[in-house]
């Protein structure tokens, strides 16, 4: 079999780029057709490798002299290890534990495997380089800045380091990521909570009440799920006697700290009547199975075999949320997700309450990025008074 012909376990041939390394699937099991088809695109190839060939002699010679004959990914694989665990952000402070997981994973599993980086020094970096690199995201806006912001991290590291002269991230453009405009009304909630008891997509789960529990939680709380799902129970302060909002006027009868993943900051948020039960729902649940869990919501004992080891254990978003989506799917409305239940939330509170700081967001920027309602403009002039 040629370099650059595979077939995969279904018998289907493909071909990769030798140059990009992307690859395409020939549609077909038949060896002598695609060979045939190969070797066209061998020959059309061609052009493409000595093209970048020429390039790497280009740039090799033109390369300044603070450049760095180490490759790309050796250089990434190194950075993951020395500088990622300690980078901070601009603010000066250490990068929360996902982000720093998500660049080390995209790292080791992309950055240093994508054989352009491997072969080509980090002198030698060029925009349209890393624009071949992030193509494989171009699609997904969010996940293409995610990666260009690794890869700014690493090669700003590489310009303190005196290894180039100037950071090549800086002239690749971020995406546009279209902002949800899905707002879940309050009987479409009901309906999704409904089909979620029920077991919809997941009818073998035994235990089904607390997951639709659990996304009321993340409606009342009102924040990140994964910050929601890693409330610590022992936290939780119950008040000894309600205490009144003197704004609202509404009881509050616990306080629950949470720490935001993404900061690293501890928030306090009151509970209300409805909080408060789905507190002493979860206490009584995990009595019942008799679970030992420092965390408020956890896996049951019920949960498979295979699964058994993260009885009481955290859980994840993804358990959630893909009950939640089959939840949804089973209501016909398919295309909601976990994500939209927060959106949802701070949009109620600002009905009810208006500008507040229950979201965790410190700009005005992002609380408005989380609201999918608009209130009308009100009328400050009061006629009545006026005219006595």
């Amino acid at each position: 079999m040629p370099i650059g012909l595979y077939r995969d376990k279904a018998g289907t041939y493909y071909v990769k780029h030798p140059v990009t390394q992307h690859q395409a699937s020939l549609r077909t099991k038949d060896e002598r057709s695609a060979r045939a088809m190969y070797d066209r695109m061998r020959q059309i190839w061609e052009s493409d490798v000595e093209k970048h060939r020429d390039d790497l002699i280009a740039r090799k010679m033109s390369r300044p002299a603070t450049g760095s004959d180490q490759k790309i990914a050796a250089y990434a694989a190194d950075w993951r290890v020395r500088r990622l665990p300690k980078l901070l952000k601009k603010n000066g402070k250490p990068l929360a534990d996902n982000t720093r997981k998500a660049y080390e994973g995209f790292m080791r599993r992309e950055v240093e495997k994508w054989t352009p980086f491997v072969d080509t020094a980090i002198g030698e970096a060029t925009p349209t380089l890393l624009r071949q690199f992030l193509r494989g995201w171009i699609d997904s806006p969010s996940a293409y800045n995610y990666v260009l912001a690794g890869l700014t991290r690493l090669f700003r590291d590489a310009v303190d380091e005196c290894l180039i002269d100037a950071n090549v991230c800086k002239d690749i453009d971020r995406r546009s990521v279209p902002q949800s405009e899905v707002y879940v009304t309050n009987a479409q909630y009901i309906d999704i909570i409904r089909k979620v008891e029920a077991g919809a997509g997941y009818e073998s789960d035994t235990e089904r009440e607390w997951i639709a529990r659990a996304v009321d939680l993340i409606y009342l709380v009102s924040h990140n799920p994964q910050d929601v799902l890693s409330i610590r129970d022992a936290k939780i302060d119950i008040c000894n006697k309600p205490i009144q909002d003197q704004e609202t006027g509404e009881m509050l009868y616990a306080e629950i700290p949470i720490a935001r993943g993404k900061t690293g900051q501890e928030v306090v948020i009151y509970a209300n009547e409805d909080l408060l039960e789905i507190i002493e729902f979860f206490r009584a649940w995990k009595r019942q199975q008799r679970l030992m869990s420092e965390y408020l919501v956890c896996y049951p004992l019920s949960m498979p075999t295979r699964w058994r080891r993260l009885v009481g254990h955290k859980v994840a978003v993804a358990h959630i949320s893909r009950r939640f989506t089959a939840g949804a799917r089973a209501a016909g409305l398919d295309g909601l997700t976990l994500r939209d239940v927060r959106s949802k939330a701070l949009s109620d509170e600002y009905v009810v309450a208006g500008n507040s700081d229950k979201g965790g967001h410190k700009t005005q920027a992002m609380k408005e990025h989380y609201r999918r309602v608009k209130l009308p403009m009100r009328a400050r002039s009061d006629l009545r008074r006026l005219k006595g």
